[in-house]
């Protein structure tokens, strides 16, 4: 009989406890499943779906040769051109030694940005902010001592671009195959694997000939004003869609700088410049390029070195 008593305690306490747990999930609200998740608004992840069936297809092609599941970079580039498909994108990741995808950093065509052109390559190299009218100041002076150059001194800077070479920190090296840099050799796991060269434009109309050019933009410094995009083509004009696709900046000086109001909702990193304290140039150097770095290793990691050996 104790048994028995028992036994209907047990069941009931199971009838109880399950009334409870529809009480609770009934009350839950879905965030979403895998296909709301997948549809990301604004973003296009199509290239998952291609590498995915890519993926699948070389596993079955090595399962018929009976060759290791997994390929070397290298190997799976010359496969690719022996079978012949995608020849131009095949030859071209044949020869990332000589011809490397640069990123490209873009900063404003005025002079009424704090960052422009003049003083890009000492900031984003070197971590030493140049104020315009210093650097026009050592220029002119310069540029007096020689008759061929000592007219339009800042007019002649404006119609250039500017590259330079850092080293990317380990942790950000890409895994899956990045760039192999020029003059490295087939063993990426020494120091110089990380050695990546970036080009300064503010002219992105005159020197991005190509949607592949224009891929290669990783940064973007904006005036706050969505005039600075409107000849650029495509998504690339609208600052919303623009900053969703490249990592966003606004630079200004400190205690003397308030974000314009059109710039508040874009997705853009805030730096401030100390006026007079150029020992605080580091700090701000240092946001950038951790921000930048962590930004390429997630959205563009073919463009960073590799950490792969070939």
């Amino acid at each position: 009989m104790a048994e028995k008593r028992s036994i209907l305690l047990d069941v009931e306490q199971l009838v109880n406890d399950l009334l409870k747990t529809n009480v609770i999930t009934s009350m839950e609200i879905p965030v979403g499943d895998s296909l709301s998740i997948l549809r990301a608004p604004g973003r296009d992840l199509s290239r998952v779906l291609e590498m995915y069936n890519e993926a699948m297809k070389q596993e079955q092609q090595q399962k018929r040769k009976g060759l290791p599941s997994k390929l070397s970079s290298s190997a799976s580039s010359l496969k690719a051109k022996d079978n012949g498909k995608d020849s131009s994108k095949s030859k071209a990741n044949a020869n990332t030694t000589d011809v490397p995808m640069k990123p490209i950093i873009v900063v404003p065509n005025t002079m009424t940005s704090p960052i422009t052109l003049l003083n890009a390559v000492e900031f984003f190299s070197q971590g030493t902010y140049v104020s315009r009218e210093t650097i026009l100041k050592q220029r002119s002076a310069a540029a007096a001592a020689s008759s061929s150059m000592a007219h339009n001194t800042a007019e002649t800077l404006k119609q250039q671009s500017y590259t330079f070479t850092r080293k990317v920190p380990s942790m950000y090296l890409s895994s899956s195959g990045g760039i192999v840099p020029k003059g490295v050799g087939s063993n990426l796991s020494n120091a110089s694997s990380a050695q990546l060269e970036y080009e300064i434009i503010d002219n992105p109309r005159k020197f991005l000939r190509s949607r592949q050019d224009w891929d290669r933009i990783v940064a973007v410094v904006a005036l706050g004003a969505s005039w600075q995009f409107k000849d650029w083509p495509g998504k690339f004009q609208i600052p919303v869609e623009l900053f969703n696709r490249v990592q966003g900046y606004y630079f200004g000086i400190q205690d003397n700088t308030s974000i314009p109001k059109e710039a508040k909702g874009w997705n853009m990193q805030t730096i401030l410049l100390a006026r007079n304290n150029r020992s605080a140039d580091k700090i701000a150097h240092a946001k950038f390029w951790n921000t930048l770095d962590e930004w390429m290793s997630i959205h563009k990691p073919e463009l960073l070195p590799s950490s792969m050996e070939t």
